[in-house]
């Protein structure tokens, strides 16, 4: 059990923001290797491609509104995942630029806001049956929808 530390006077584990060193350098030492300076030379015709394409894309958009975060998230997610998986998912060619994708990993975001600042959210969650769980994070998508339903309707 890591360290435990105390937060509005109750006694919680640490959360996942603050891994303890060994297990930061442990995780780190897993991943160096594909961002060692001769593994980026060697892919460098990935990076320069999506670079192409991300260039090519935002030109075809000229003079029309478009999202430009869910193209750069995308731009991102192509070249982290031909890198690393060796796998090309495109995403630079979608429509919408996968913008499903960005919204996902920005949700795990708000996760980690939310623990980070209110320490026993992360362990009550991962305390909680599975079903629970899905209930709760339903429960939250659905106030989420109303609080946008209530505020345009002003």
């Amino acid at each position: 059990m890591p360290e435990r530390t105390m937060h509005s006077g109750i006694r919680t584990p640490l959360s996942s923001a603050q891994v303890d060193h060994d297990a930061h350098k442990t995780r780190r030492r897993a991943i160096a290797p594909f961002f060692s300076k001769a593994n980026v030379t060697v892919r460098q015709d990935i990076l320069r491609r999506n670079v192409d394409k991300l260039c090519r894309r935002i030109s075809k958009l000229a003079r029309i509104t478009f999202n430009l975060g869910a193209a750069i998230s995308a731009f991102t997610r192509d070249n982290a995942y031909e890198f690393i998986v060796g796998k090309a998912y495109n995403e630079l060619d979608l429509e919408d630029f996968g913008i499903r994708s960005s919204t996902a990993f920005q949700g795990t975001g708000a996760f980690w806001r939310e623990a980070k600042f209110i320490r026993w959210f992360g362990p009550a969650l991962r305390a909680m049956p599975i079903d629970w769980t899905k209930a709760f994070l339903h429960y939250l998508q659905l106030s989420e929808q109303d609080t946008r339903d209530t505020l345009a309707s002003d």
